[in-house]
Protein backbone atom coordinates (compact mmCIF):
# COMPACT_ATOMS: atom_id res chain seq x y z
CA UNK A 1 0.00 0.00 0.00
CA UNK A 2 1.39 3.46 -0.71
CA UNK A 3 2.23 5.72 1.75
CA UNK A 4 1.65 9.48 2.21
CA UNK A 5 1.92 12.27 4.37
CA UNK A 6 -0.98 14.44 6.07
CA UNK A 7 -1.40 17.77 7.79
CA UNK A 8 -1.10 17.68 11.50
CA UNK A 9 -4.08 20.08 12.46
CA UNK A 10 -4.27 22.90 15.20
CA UNK A 11 -6.91 22.40 17.64
CA UNK A 12 -9.57 24.57 16.06
CA UNK A 13 -9.58 22.58 13.40
CA UNK A 14 -9.35 19.32 14.76
CA UNK A 15 -11.75 19.79 17.73
CA UNK A 16 -14.52 20.93 15.12
CA UNK A 17 -14.01 17.72 12.86
CA UNK A 18 -14.01 15.16 15.48
CA UNK A 19 -17.00 16.77 16.90
CA UNK A 20 -18.77 16.37 13.39
CA UNK A 21 -17.89 12.84 14.00
CA UNK A 22 -19.61 12.43 16.88
CA UNK A 23 -16.15 11.83 19.19
CA UNK A 24 -16.51 14.26 22.30
CA UNK A 25 -13.39 15.81 23.36
CA UNK A 26 -12.60 18.92 24.83
CA UNK A 27 -9.41 21.19 24.61
CA UNK A 28 -8.09 20.19 27.96
CA UNK A 29 -8.66 16.64 27.20
CA UNK A 30 -6.35 16.85 24.18
CA UNK A 31 -3.88 18.96 26.03
CA UNK A 32 -3.55 16.32 28.79
CA UNK A 33 -4.89 13.00 27.34
CA UNK A 34 -5.52 9.56 29.58
CA UNK A 35 -6.41 5.93 28.70
CA UNK A 36 -9.80 6.90 30.21
CA UNK A 37 -10.06 9.71 27.54
CA UNK A 38 -8.12 8.39 24.03
CA UNK A 39 -9.68 4.49 25.20
CA UNK A 40 -13.62 5.91 24.10
CA UNK A 41 -12.19 8.21 21.30
CA UNK A 42 -10.38 5.47 19.51
CA UNK A 43 -13.38 3.12 20.06
CA UNK A 44 -15.24 5.74 17.81
CA UNK A 45 -13.55 6.04 15.43
CA UNK A 46 -12.77 2.15 15.01
CA UNK A 47 -16.92 2.08 15.01
CA UNK A 48 -17.48 4.92 12.81
CA UNK A 49 -14.93 4.22 9.97
CA UNK A 50 -14.71 0.54 10.07
CA UNK A 51 -18.01 -0.86 10.83
CA UNK A 52 -17.31 -2.51 13.44
CA UNK A 53 -19.98 -3.05 16.34
CA UNK A 54 -19.35 -2.43 19.53
CA UNK A 55 -20.25 -5.79 20.86
CA UNK A 56 -17.81 -7.08 17.92
CA UNK A 57 -15.25 -5.27 19.80
CA UNK A 58 -16.32 -6.42 23.04
CA UNK A 59 -16.44 -9.77 22.21
CA UNK A 60 -13.83 -11.88 23.38
CA UNK A 61 -11.84 -14.26 20.96
CA UNK A 62 -12.71 -17.61 21.81
CA UNK A 63 -10.20 -19.33 19.49
CA UNK A 64 -7.74 -17.44 21.38
CA UNK A 65 -9.37 -18.08 25.40
CA UNK A 66 -9.53 -21.84 24.42
CA UNK A 67 -5.40 -21.95 23.75
CA UNK A 68 -4.88 -20.83 28.05
CA UNK A 69 -5.17 -23.14 30.45
CA UNK A 70 -6.83 -20.54 32.76
CA UNK A 71 -9.00 -18.80 30.29
CA UNK A 72 -11.07 -16.88 32.32
CA UNK A 73 -8.20 -14.99 33.75
CA UNK A 74 -7.45 -13.21 30.29
CA UNK A 75 -10.86 -12.15 28.86
CA UNK A 76 -9.94 -8.40 29.09
CA UNK A 77 -6.68 -9.06 28.29
CA UNK A 78 -7.31 -10.40 24.44
CA UNK A 79 -10.36 -8.34 23.95
CA UNK A 80 -7.68 -5.48 24.62
CA UNK A 81 -5.29 -6.98 22.56
CA UNK A 82 -8.13 -7.87 19.80
CA UNK A 83 -8.78 -3.90 20.05
CA UNK A 84 -5.49 -2.33 19.82
CA UNK A 85 -4.96 -4.74 16.95
CA UNK A 86 -7.97 -3.39 14.86
CA UNK A 87 -6.79 -0.02 15.76
CA UNK A 88 -3.35 -0.25 14.55
CA UNK A 89 -4.83 -1.51 11.11
CA UNK A 90 -7.00 1.43 11.11
CA UNK A 91 -3.92 3.57 11.68
CA UNK A 92 -1.35 2.03 9.20
CA UNK A 93 -4.41 2.75 6.92
CA UNK A 94 -4.80 6.36 8.17
CA UNK A 95 -0.59 6.79 7.33
CA UNK A 96 0.12 6.32 10.73
CA UNK A 97 3.06 3.30 10.77
CA UNK A 98 4.24 3.66 14.52
CA UNK A 99 1.30 3.42 16.77
CA UNK A 100 2.18 1.41 19.97
CA UNK A 101 0.33 0.24 23.01
CA UNK A 102 1.90 3.32 24.71
CA UNK A 103 0.06 5.62 22.76
CA UNK A 104 -3.39 3.88 24.29
CA UNK A 105 -2.08 3.38 27.66
CA UNK A 106 -0.13 6.54 28.10
CA UNK A 107 -0.82 8.93 25.29
CA UNK A 108 1.36 11.98 24.59
CA UNK A 109 -0.81 14.84 23.58
CA UNK A 110 1.32 15.96 20.48
CA UNK A 111 1.20 12.40 19.32
CA UNK A 112 -2.45 12.00 19.86
CA UNK A 113 -3.33 15.10 18.04
CA UNK A 114 -1.02 13.46 15.05
CA UNK A 115 -2.76 10.51 15.45
CA UNK A 116 -6.34 12.38 15.32
CA UNK A 117 -5.07 14.74 12.46
CA UNK A 118 -4.44 11.50 10.62
CA UNK A 119 -7.73 10.11 11.37
CA UNK A 120 -9.50 13.09 9.94
CA UNK A 121 -7.72 13.32 7.04
CA UNK A 122 -8.70 9.65 6.26
CA UNK A 123 -12.35 9.93 6.93
CA UNK A 124 -12.50 12.83 4.27
CA UNK A 125 -11.11 11.65 1.78
CA UNK A 126 -12.97 8.13 2.71
CA UNK A 127 -16.04 10.21 2.69
CA UNK A 128 -15.07 11.97 -0.92
CA UNK A 129 -14.67 8.42 -2.36
CA UNK A 130 -18.04 7.36 -1.05
CA UNK A 131 -19.72 9.22 -2.92
CA UNK A 132 -17.82 8.37 -5.99
CA UNK A 133 -18.17 4.68 -4.55
CA UNK A 134 -21.96 5.08 -4.05
CA UNK A 135 -22.44 6.65 -7.85
CA UNK A 136 -20.30 3.41 -9.18
CA UNK A 137 -22.28 1.05 -7.22
CA UNK A 138 -25.55 2.57 -8.03
CA UNK A 139 -24.60 2.66 -11.86
CA UNK A 140 -23.52 -0.71 -11.12
CA UNK A 141 -27.03 -2.42 -9.40
CA UNK A 142 -28.33 -0.48 -12.77
CA UNK A 143 -26.35 -2.22 -15.73
CA UNK A 144 -26.67 -5.39 -13.84
CA UNK A 145 -30.49 -4.80 -13.67
CA UNK A 146 -30.55 -3.90 -17.13
CA UNK A 147 -28.39 -7.05 -17.93
CA UNK A 148 -30.82 -9.37 -15.72
CA UNK A 149 -33.74 -7.75 -17.77
CA UNK A 150 -31.94 -7.84 -21.39
CA UNK A 151 -31.06 -12.13 -20.49
CA UNK A 152 -34.50 -12.14 -19.49
CA UNK A 153 -35.76 -10.81 -23.04
CA UNK A 154 -33.09 -12.61 -24.46
CA UNK A 155 -34.11 -16.00 -23.18
CA UNK A 156 -37.83 -14.91 -24.11
CA UNK A 157 -36.58 -14.03 -27.37
CA UNK A 158 -34.86 -17.34 -28.15
CA UNK A 159 -37.49 -19.24 -26.62
CA UNK A 160 -40.34 -17.71 -29.23
CA UNK A 161 -37.58 -18.15 -31.98
CA UNK A 162 -37.26 -21.80 -31.29
CA UNK A 163 -41.03 -21.83 -31.60
CA UNK A 164 -41.25 -20.01 -34.96
CA UNK A 165 -38.52 -22.70 -36.25
CA UNK A 166 -40.49 -26.11 -35.04
CA UNK A 167 -43.89 -24.13 -36.63
CA UNK A 168 -42.16 -23.30 -39.57
CA UNK A 169 -40.61 -26.59 -40.05
CA UNK A 170 -43.99 -28.32 -39.31
CA UNK A 171 -45.71 -25.75 -41.91
CA UNK A 172 -43.37 -26.58 -44.69
CA UNK A 173 -43.55 -30.31 -43.91
CA UNK A 174 -47.35 -29.42 -44.41
CA UNK A 175 -46.43 -27.51 -47.01
CA UNK A 176 -44.62 -29.75 -49.37
CA UNK A 177 -47.66 -32.64 -49.05
CA UNK A 178 -49.96 -29.98 -49.96
CA UNK A 179 -47.48 -29.34 -52.66
CA UNK A 180 -46.93 -33.19 -53.50
CA UNK A 181 -50.70 -33.77 -53.08
CA UNK A 182 -51.59 -30.61 -55.54
CA UNK A 183 -49.12 -31.67 -58.43
CA UNK A 184 -51.05 -35.30 -58.20
CA UNK A 185 -54.65 -33.50 -58.22
CA UNK A 186 -53.45 -31.59 -61.18
CA UNK A 187 -52.30 -34.14 -62.96
CA UNK A 188 -55.98 -36.07 -62.61
CA UNK A 189 -56.79 -32.65 -63.53
CA UNK A 190 -55.46 -32.21 -67.15
CA UNK A 191 -56.45 -36.31 -67.39
CA UNK A 192 -60.00 -35.21 -66.76
CA UNK A 193 -60.25 -31.89 -68.82
CA UNK A 194 -58.63 -34.12 -71.71
CA UNK A 195 -61.52 -36.88 -71.05
CA UNK A 196 -64.18 -33.93 -70.54
CA UNK A 197 -63.25 -32.25 -74.45
CA UNK A 198 -63.66 -35.78 -75.57
CA UNK A 199 -66.79 -36.45 -73.75
CA UNK A 200 -67.84 -33.14 -74.75
CA UNK A 201 -67.16 -33.29 -78.39
CA UNK A 202 -69.05 -36.70 -78.17
CA UNK A 203 -71.73 -35.59 -76.03
CA UNK A 204 -72.57 -32.86 -78.69
CA UNK A 205 -72.58 -35.15 -81.82
CA UNK A 206 -74.69 -37.76 -79.89
CA UNK A 207 -77.05 -34.80 -79.23
CA UNK A 208 -77.31 -33.72 -82.89
CA UNK A 209 -78.21 -37.35 -83.98
CA UNK A 210 -80.45 -38.36 -81.02
CA UNK A 211 -81.82 -34.44 -82.74
CA UNK A 212 -81.96 -35.88 -85.93
CA UNK A 213 -83.65 -39.68 -85.57
CA UNK A 214 -86.25 -37.77 -83.10
CA UNK A 215 -87.18 -36.05 -86.07
CA UNK A 216 -87.31 -39.02 -88.22
CA UNK A 217 -89.00 -40.89 -85.98
CA UNK A 218 -91.80 -38.13 -85.59
CA UNK A 219 -91.96 -38.46 -89.53
CA UNK A 220 -92.22 -42.14 -89.93
CA UNK A 221 -94.91 -41.70 -86.84
CA UNK A 222 -96.82 -39.14 -88.88
CA UNK A 223 -96.18 -40.82 -92.32
CA UNK A 224 -97.85 -43.94 -90.42
CA UNK A 225 -100.89 -42.21 -89.28
CA UNK A 226 -101.15 -40.59 -92.87
CA UNK A 227 -101.13 -44.02 -94.66
CA UNK A 228 -103.46 -45.51 -91.46
CA UNK A 229 -106.12 -42.97 -92.56
CA UNK A 230 -105.67 -42.93 -96.00
CA UNK A 231 -106.00 -47.01 -96.01
CA UNK A 232 -109.04 -46.35 -93.90
CA UNK A 233 -110.68 -43.96 -96.04
CA UNK A 234 -109.22 -46.24 -99.43
CA UNK A 235 -111.52 -49.19 -98.13
CA UNK A 236 -114.14 -47.42 -97.42
CA UNK A 237 -114.32 -45.72 -100.80
CA UNK A 238 -114.26 -49.51 -102.29
CA UNK A 239 -116.96 -51.12 -100.01
CA UNK A 240 -119.04 -47.75 -101.23
CA UNK A 241 -118.23 -48.40 -104.83
CA UNK A 242 -118.64 -51.71 -104.82
CA UNK A 243 -122.02 -51.58 -102.64
CA UNK A 244 -123.31 -48.75 -105.68
CA UNK A 245 -122.18 -50.89 -108.40
CA UNK A 246 -124.08 -53.84 -106.22
CA UNK A 247 -121.52 -56.24 -107.87
CA UNK A 248 -118.97 -57.28 -104.62
CA UNK A 249 -116.04 -59.48 -105.42
CA UNK A 250 -114.76 -60.97 -101.99
CA UNK A 251 -111.33 -61.95 -104.06
CA UNK A 252 -110.76 -58.40 -104.93
CA UNK A 253 -111.80 -57.32 -101.86
CA UNK A 254 -109.12 -59.86 -100.04
CA UNK A 255 -106.62 -58.68 -102.27
CA UNK A 256 -107.16 -54.94 -102.06
CA UNK A 257 -106.85 -55.44 -98.20
CA UNK A 258 -103.52 -57.67 -98.51
CA UNK A 259 -102.24 -54.61 -100.55
CA UNK A 260 -103.17 -52.18 -97.63
CA UNK A 261 -101.90 -54.90 -95.15
CA UNK A 262 -98.46 -55.28 -96.52
CA UNK A 263 -98.17 -51.68 -96.96
CA UNK A 264 -99.63 -51.20 -93.42
CA UNK A 265 -96.99 -53.72 -92.26
CA UNK A 266 -93.53 -51.92 -94.67
CA UNK A 267 -94.74 -48.69 -92.71
CA UNK A 268 -94.76 -50.61 -89.39
CA UNK A 269 -91.27 -52.20 -90.40
CA UNK A 270 -89.76 -48.38 -91.19
CA UNK A 271 -91.58 -47.40 -87.39
CA UNK A 272 -89.91 -50.09 -85.68
CA UNK A 273 -86.97 -49.74 -87.54
CA UNK A 274 -86.91 -45.98 -86.18
CA UNK A 275 -87.67 -47.01 -83.08
CA UNK A 276 -84.88 -49.17 -82.51
CA UNK A 277 -82.63 -46.09 -83.79
CA UNK A 278 -84.07 -44.23 -81.18
CA UNK A 279 -83.80 -46.46 -78.46
CA UNK A 280 -80.39 -47.10 -78.97
CA UNK A 281 -79.74 -43.30 -79.43
CA UNK A 282 -81.78 -42.92 -76.19
CA UNK A 283 -79.11 -45.90 -74.73
CA UNK A 284 -76.33 -43.14 -75.56
CA UNK A 285 -78.14 -40.81 -74.69
CA UNK A 286 -78.17 -42.28 -71.12
CA UNK A 287 -74.29 -42.89 -71.51
CA UNK A 288 -73.37 -39.60 -72.36
CA UNK A 289 -75.58 -38.50 -69.19
CA UNK A 290 -73.47 -40.66 -67.01
CA UNK A 291 -70.41 -39.09 -68.99
CA UNK A 292 -71.84 -35.55 -67.93
CA UNK A 293 -72.26 -36.81 -64.14
CA UNK A 294 -68.58 -37.81 -64.09
CA UNK A 295 -67.84 -34.28 -65.83
CA UNK A 296 -69.69 -32.81 -62.97
CA UNK A 297 -67.69 -34.46 -60.74
CA UNK A 298 -64.48 -33.98 -62.07
CA UNK A 299 -65.11 -30.50 -62.07
CA UNK A 300 -66.04 -30.69 -58.39
CA UNK A 301 -62.66 -32.22 -57.95
CA UNK A 302 -61.31 -29.22 -60.41
CA UNK A 303 -62.61 -27.05 -57.97
CA UNK A 304 -61.15 -29.07 -54.54
CA UNK A 305 -57.84 -29.14 -56.39
CA UNK A 306 -58.42 -25.41 -56.99
CA UNK A 307 -59.27 -24.79 -53.01
CA UNK A 308 -55.65 -26.76 -51.97
CA UNK A 309 -53.39 -25.20 -54.04
CA UNK A 310 -55.21 -21.77 -52.77
CA UNK A 311 -55.19 -23.13 -49.35
CA UNK A 312 -51.20 -24.06 -50.32
CA UNK A 313 -50.13 -20.78 -50.98
CA UNK A 314 -51.54 -19.22 -48.28
CA UNK A 315 -49.31 -21.66 -46.17
CA UNK A 316 -45.98 -20.52 -48.18
CA UNK A 317 -46.52 -17.01 -47.51
CA UNK A 318 -47.43 -17.94 -44.05
CA UNK A 319 -44.06 -19.71 -43.82
CA UNK A 320 -42.62 -16.85 -45.32
CA UNK A 321 -44.01 -14.30 -42.77
CA UNK A 322 -42.52 -17.13 -40.20
CA UNK A 323 -39.15 -16.71 -41.99
CA UNK A 324 -39.20 -12.67 -42.11
CA UNK A 325 -39.99 -13.02 -38.30
CA UNK A 326 -37.58 -15.63 -37.56
CA UNK A 327 -34.89 -13.50 -39.17
CA UNK A 328 -36.21 -10.16 -37.16
CA UNK A 329 -35.97 -12.07 -34.12
CA UNK A 330 -32.49 -13.38 -34.72
CA UNK A 331 -31.07 -10.06 -35.43
CA UNK A 332 -33.00 -8.68 -32.43
CA UNK A 333 -31.29 -11.59 -30.84
CA UNK A 334 -27.85 -10.72 -32.01
CA UNK A 335 -28.70 -6.89 -31.07
CA UNK A 336 -29.71 -7.72 -27.24
CA UNK A 337 -26.54 -10.16 -27.40
CA UNK A 338 -23.75 -7.15 -28.27
CA UNK A 339 -25.59 -4.79 -25.82
CA UNK A 340 -25.42 -7.80 -23.06
CA UNK A 341 -21.73 -7.86 -24.31
CA UNK A 342 -21.33 -3.76 -23.64
CA UNK A 343 -22.87 -4.28 -20.01
CA UNK A 344 -20.49 -6.70 -19.49
CA UNK A 345 -17.52 -5.13 -20.29
CA UNK A 346 -18.82 -1.56 -18.67
CA UNK A 347 -19.27 -4.07 -15.43
CA UNK A 348 -16.37 -5.23 -15.59
CA UNK A 349 -14.73 -1.81 -15.94
CA UNK A 350 -16.92 -0.37 -13.26
CA UNK A 351 -15.86 -3.49 -10.66
CA UNK A 352 -12.36 -2.33 -11.78
CA UNK A 353 -12.55 1.57 -10.45
CA UNK A 354 -13.92 0.32 -7.27
CA UNK A 355 -11.24 -2.62 -6.55
CA UNK A 356 -8.92 0.61 -7.35
CA UNK A 357 -11.00 2.44 -4.69
CA UNK A 358 -11.18 0.25 -2.27
CA UNK A 359 -7.03 -0.25 -2.35
CA UNK A 360 -6.44 3.40 -2.14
Amino acid sequence: MSSYSFPVLENDELLPCLEEMEIPITAAQLAKPTHEVVAPIFENILVNLTGITREELNQPVFAAIDAFEYPELHDESIAARSFFSQLSKLLVVCGVKDFGMKDLHKPDALRLRRHLSAVINFAKFREEKLIAYAELQARLESLMEQRRGLQEEQAARESELRRMREERAGEEADASQIQAEADALRGENQQLNRQFAAASSEVKALKSQVAQLSEAVQAEKFELMNGQQEHERLREQIVQARAARGVFSPDKFKRSLVELQSAVDDERGHVDAADKRCRALQARDDTVGKVEKDVSKCLELMKEIENEVARKKEASRHAKDLREQIGAASNDAADMEAKQQHLLRQQATFKDRIRKLESQ
